[in-house]
């Protein structure tokens, strides 16, 4: 960026805009086609002329000696009218051998410079108002862009005379020093740095820009800043430079400087090389510019940290954004340690009113019943947030209030009843939609209620159950309704699970050799049917091969007594190395109008296949229309991975330092006819597909699933675990079919360590959603084009890129995100300009990443939030008045769901660029808020 910073001037009352700004030095800078100097140090003044209709817009480009051009463009609405203006003003007066003393201002005419003392000639620049005005530099005409070359000497003065056409004239005075009488600054620039030595996120931002003729500057910094660093360069060589009464080094960083909350005042002095060389400078000599910091008082009044010591708390982990804890102690329990931290040192905690500091750990009592502790946090600028922590000590239970006999019909428990164990967990998962429960007292008289619902005279009763985990409450009440106690069971209900059943074996194909058939079971929903499919066990070039054909009219028939949405499971009991579902397509269509799931257990993996995310129309473009559905034969196969694929896998994950975990397996879905085989397209939807874990691995034992692409390379597929049935699954979800393998991978960067983004980056890193830069780094303060935004979402989702055309004038298919710019277009997450471009390479502001990431969240298979919660969510941000009309809804809906992090001072900053570490936490987010993958 050679242009740094085109727009501090001001609107001057009357018929001209003074503009005023940085640039790098020996820019070429035009504004509205006319060439305006920039001075030694890169700074420049111009006036520019506001048009009649009172409306001036500006167009600055900058080049730079190798051709870099950077452009930037403006607007000025002409103020009232002035006075003294002439027609004969300068617009600019500047030298390129030096600076000004004092800042060019039109109606000034006399000017210091100091230059070099070895230089003889300098060109001095005097650009006219009135662009037909004629210009004479000591009696000599200027050149086209109204400069000269002169000689000068010290002590010399240069006269720039302008004759407006209107006959008049108006002559400027530039007196020329040597440097070394000089005391100014060249540059100025400022660091911030945190309480933990590490650069703040944010460097502190000087306002105005510097200018070395300007003395006065103020900066704002965050609460994070603890100090900052000064690098003053003097404008002259052999000054001398103080940062309050301290010598510093001209261009170099200098000690930090410690800042206290509101108002902080820094003072840099420059001596003259003439003055500094002399045995006791006069400081009083000095230049002095003045800067004033203003330290932002922190609002953070979250809790970092809390606990009860050998206590599970729930919530189980920690989260400073959740305010209510509870926990639940034995009725032995009389005390317990409890340990709290806030988030930022300098807030306070009150513990129950009392104050305790910053942190402390403490042993508190625990009387029988609720034991409610208020934790509040005060921030260092007043505001407070009060978090709960409810423990409950249970009292001594009276045998009245105890069970002599708990049991679930058909389902064990995990552990045998005693009436003083409350919490049990079913021993296997069940597909049924109910749960018939046995809970009898042990003392008659005793009330029994489950889930509410009291029992019946046999002391039993039957619950509903929802998909995934169920928790059963037995809830027992004295005679005299005074003491109360609560058994629970834990139970899953999923696709897993139900009885087996051995059906007749299907007649052998040729070429293979037929062996028993393992148990398998096929059933709907709650029941089993033997008749609707039948299973042959084959062996096929070493491998065992399980194919399961469904018999058309009984699965109909068994779906015709069910509601929408039916579940047929197909067990396939002992392991092989691949089970294929057979089917034809007509009945594939059938199953489509019912909403059925196939859910397919070939023992060390699952597939669950909504039928209706199959595109049958697929079958006509494939085959032709006149195709009968019923002559298609549609396959869906689970299979694991052989040797040489194993093989191939782990030396791909190796080459990142990632392991394999457990058997990687392929998913497919094919249709046949005539001796044709097509792969089933994409689906419309997620489809979950799921392969178990060796015995010794848990949820921490991975780091996400991946889809092996055509080229061998492993790409992210959203991943998590879940435990059912004694086993953990790695869970995966992806839009298409392909062999997949789960792995264990740790990624960080040297320059993310303690930012508060550092987790969610090495999160992502580790699932190959993003990358580093060169030397072990990750830039997190870095910018973010639309192409890698475009591409770090496509990869975040696990959407497979798209190889050809984009549909976009300035993307290339030789681009290196083309195909991810394909995916995300196809997919809907991104749309282009009117004018058919993309724009790749243009940095992405946050309101333009918010809108991607709220059509992400559909794609993930969720709903956004209504409108009037979206507009409820921003009544709390300061700025929200700067959101785009076309992305408040967007915005909205990303604070109510969680998907996007402020700032501290509320804001959330929409037509700021995005960072790279901000684009890690949002794309984080969002794969945790959507449930694809596990905080």
């Amino acid at each position: 960026m050679y242009l740094k910073s085109p727009a501090n001037g001001g609107l001057i009352e009357g018929d001209r805009a003074r503009l005023e700004g940085v640039s790098e030095n020996g820019v070429d800078l035009k504004v509205n086609g006319v060439t305006v100097p920039v001075d030694a140090t890169g700074h420049f003044v111009y006036y520019a002329p506001i048009p009649a209709d009172g409306i001036l817009p500006l167009h600055l480009v900058a080049t730079d000696m190798i051709g870099n051009v950077t452009e930037h463009r403006l607007e000025v609405v002409k103020g009232q009218a002035g006075e003294g203006e002439k027609s004969a003003d300068l617009a600019s007066f500047a030298t390129d051998g030096g600076v000004f003393v004092t800042p060019f201002l039109t109606e000034e005419t006399e000017y210091e410079t100091s230059i070099d003392e070895r230089s003889k000639q300098v060109r001095v620049w005097a650009v006219p108002v009135d662009p037909e005005a004629t210009v004479t530099i000591n009696g000599k005409p200027t050149d086209d862009k109204f400069s000269a070359l002169v000689d000068v000497s010290d002590g010399a003065v240069v006269q720039a005379v302008v004759r407006a056409p209107d006959r008049t004239e108006k002559t400027y005075a530039l007196r020329i020093g040597t440097e070394s009488g000089l005391a100014a600054l060249r540059s100025l620039e400022l660091s911030g740095w945190t309480a933990s030595g590490e650069k703040a996120s944010e460097a502190p931002v000087l306002s105005p820009a510097f200018s070395s003729t300007r003395l006065a500057y103020e900066a704002e910094v965050g609460s994070e800043t603890a100090a900052v660093s000064l690098t003053p360069a003097a404008a002259a060589a052999g000054s001398l430079v103080r940062v309050n009464g301290e010598l510093a080094a001209s261009g170099a960083e200098g000690t930090r400087i410690a800042l206290s909350a509101g108002s902080n005042t820094i003072k840099v002095e420059v001596l003259s090389p003439d003055e500094a060389k002399k045995e006791s400078p006069d400081w009083t000599a000095a230049k002095t510019y003045e800067i004033r910091i203003d330290r932002r008082t922190s609002g953070d009044s979250q809790l970092g940290s809390l606990a009860l010591e050998g206590i599970a708390l729930t919530p189980g982990t920690f989260d400073g954004s959740v305010a209510e804890y509870s926990a639940r102690v034995a009725s032995g329990v009389s005390s317990a340690t409890l340990s709290f931290q806030a988030a930022d040192p300098a807030a306070a905690v009150e513990l129950n009113g009392v104050a305790k500091g910053a942190s402390a750990s403490e042993t508190v009592q625990l009387a029988e019943g609720a034991n409610v502790f208020k934790l509040k946090v005060v921030a260092a600028d007043g505001s407070s947030q009060t978090y709960t922590l409810s423990v409950y000590r249970d009292k001594p239970i009276a045998e009245a209030l105890t069970l002599s006999e708990l049991s679930l019909d058909k389902i064990g428990l995990t552990k045998p009843f005693s009436p003083w164990t409350r919490n049990y967990d079913a021993e296997k998962n069940t597909k049924s939609s109910a749960a018939k429960v046995t809970a009898k007292p042990a003392v008659a008289g005793t009330t029994v209620k489950v889930n509410g619902k009291p029992v019946g005279e046999d002391g039993t009763a039957t619950v509903n159950l929802n998909m995934g985990v169920n928790a059963i409450l037995i809830q027992l009440e004295s005679a005299d309704r005074t003491a109360a106690n609560t058994y629970s069971i834990a139970i899953v209900r999923s696709f897993e699970g139900g009885g087996e059943a051995t059906p007749t074996p299907a007649p052998s194909e040729p070429g293979t050799t037929e062996t028993p058939s393992p148990a398998f079971s096929v059933g709907v929903n709650d029941s089993t049917n033997e008749k609707a499919a039948v299973a042959a066990a084959t062996k096929e070039n070493g491998r065992d091969i399980l194919r399961v054909t469904f018999v058309k009219d009984e699965l109909l028939k068994a779906l015709e007594a069910e509601g929408t949405n039916p579940v047929i499971t197909v067990n396939a009991g002992a392991s092989a190395d691949e089970v294929v579902g057979v089917l034809t397509a007509d009945l594939v269509k059938k199953m489509q109008e019912k909403d059925a799931i196939l859910y397919l257990n070939a023992g060390n993996s699952t597939y669950t296949l909504p039928t209706a995310a199959l595109d049958i129309g697929q079958i006509a473009e494939a085959f032709g229309a006149n195709v009968a559905l019923a002559d298609v034969k549609v396959e869906v196969k689970v299979a694991l991975a052989t040797d040489a694929e194993l093989a191939a896998i782990r030396g791909q994950a190796g080459k990142t330092g990632a392991e394999v975990v457990g058997t990687p397996t392929s998913f497919r879905v094919t249709y046949e006819h005539g001796g044709k085989t097509v792969e089933a397209g994409r689906f419309d939807r997620y489809v979950e597909r799921a392969v178990v874990l060796p015995d010794n691995a848990g949820s921490d034992a991975i780091t996400t699933g991946v889809r092996v692409q055509a080229d061998g390379t492993l790409y992210h597929v959203p991943t998590y675990v879940k435990q059912a049935g004694g086993k953990y699954y790695a869970v995966m979800r992806s839009y298409t079919n392909s062999l997949y393998a789960v792995i264990k991978n740790e990624s960080t960067f040297k320059d993310i360590q303690g930012k508060w983004s550092q987790s969610a980056i090495e999160d992502l890193a580790s699932r190959l959603v993003v990358n580093g830069k060169s030397g072990g780094l990750f830039d997190p303060n870095g910018n973010v084009t639309r192409a890698e935004f475009a591409s770090m979402a496509v990869r975040a989702l696990g959407l497979e890129p798209q190889a050809g055309a984009t549909g976009y004038s300035d993307v290339k298919a030789s681009d290196w995100f083309a195909p991810y710019v394909a995916a995300a277009k196809s997919y809907g997450l991104v749309t282009g300009y009117s004018d058919g471009t993309f724009g790749p390479g243009k940095t992405i502001t946050r309101a333009e990443a918010v809108a991607i990431l709220s059509k992400a969240w559909t794609i993930a298979g969720k709903t956004g939030v209504a409108k009037e919660e979206a507009a409820a969510a921003l009544e709390g941000v300061s700025d929200a008045a700067d959101i785009p009309a076309w992305a408040r809804e967007s915005f909205g809906s990303a604070v109510r769901l969680g998907l996007l992090s402020g700032y501290e001072d509320g804001s959330v900053k929409p037509l700021r660029t995005l960072t790279r570490e901000e684009t890690a936490a949002m794309l984080r987010n969002l794969l945790i808020q959507s449930g694809l993958i596990q905080p």
